[in-house]
């Protein structure tokens, strides 16, 4: 490997910035700005996915909204106490919320890569209506099966006990942490590791295959890149980051 450049240099020394900006912030704002903030962390991590397939792969997306959808009600399903039963198990509140994050991703992200199968014919416009597609029937078909979702109502998940984990007694910087601070500080860290992994992978291969496709695709063909494989890889991981979001 090579010796790190100035700018990956300069890049490190802002990211480091950034993230202790991040750590010492909410011992001088409101937990109402906390939360609020938390949401610009969660609104970040899909973006960055977002990103990835837009802005470096050049498929446009108007439906990242149902792979958020999904991703939430893949939380909601496992953590809550509606007597579900798949393959045999029963879910009863007996998953912490924390940990349904990356089977989130997982389940989003799957969903990513199938919608990107049919996706590979479409291009600009076509592509745009038919990811708008997604997120105008997205909720009527998590109301359809209601038995996953609870239809209409959607999942109580009020009286969850152990919901967000315990925080009781937790001190940041001379600060208790309350259910806000928490969000923050779970959100932000999320997203900040999660713009680093994008950056790294980004950096590499896949990235430059991804830059590749944005450019032209008769290009990249040329050049042996897969358009079938980098294109509903983009996809897939897009979708994932916005499952965890």
């Amino acid at each position: 490997m090579g010796r790190p450049t100035s700018r990956t240099l300069s890049v490190g020394a802002l990211f480091l910035a950034g993230c202790a900006a991040v750590y010492v912030l909410p011992s001088f704002i409101s937990s109402f700005r906390a939360q609020q903030f938390a949401y610009v962390g969660i609104y970040l991590i899909a973006l960055i996915g977002l990103n990835i397939l837009t802005g470096y792969t050049g498929q446009i997306s108007l439906g990242h909204g149902a792979f958020m959808a999904i991703g939430g009600y893949t939380t909601g399903i496992l953590i809550s106490d509606q007597g579900l039963q798949i393959a045999g198990h029963t879910f009863s509140n007996d998953l912490k919320d924390i940990w349904t994050i990356p089977i989130a991703a997982v389940v989003a992200g799957a969903a990513g890569f199938l919608f990107g199968l049919p996706a590979l014919r479409l291009t600009g416009l076509y592509l745009a209506l038919a990811t708008f597609a997604i997120a105008v029937s997205a909720p009527a078909v998590f109301k359809k099966f209601e038995t996953f979702t609870g239809g209409g109502t959607g999942i109580n998940l009020f009286g969850i006990k152990g919901l967000t984990g315990s925080i009781s007694g937790v001190h940041v910087l001379g600060r208790k942490l309350d259910f806000y601070d928490w969000l923050y500080y779970l959100s932000w860290t999320i997203a900040l590791v999660l713009l680093a992994a994008a950056w790294f992978l980004l950096r590499g291969r896949i990235g430059r295959a991804f830059r590749a496709v944005r450019d032209s695709e008769s290009a990249a063909a040329s050049s042996g890149v897969s358009l079938a494989t980098y294109k509903t890889l983009a996809f897939a991981i897009s979708a994932a980051y916005a499952g965890v979001a």
